[in-house]
């Protein structure tokens, strides 16, 4: 099993420093305009998967790192 492709969507509390979400990527890298000391900022992570041939249907867990860098 492994994870294909990221997408990012339905920001909430900040906007995208270019202007619009970044493409679907393998590996996502984007800014976020700034966000305020105690505010709270969200959004969606979809992802396109392969399964393995013959994989058990139901639920499956794919592992997945998030880094944030604040400057």
């Amino acid at each position: 099993m492994s994870i294909t492709t990221f997408r990012v969507a339905n920001l909430s509390g900040t906007t995208w420093r270019t202007g619009s979400a970044p493409a679907e990527a393998s590996v996502l890298v984007f800014e976020l305009n700034a966000m305020g000391l105690i505010s709270t900022v969200s959004f969606t992570l979809g992802m396109d998967v392969v399964l393995a041939a013959g994989a058990a249907s139901g639920g499956q867990t794919f592992p997945y790192t998030v880094t944030v860098q604040l400057l």
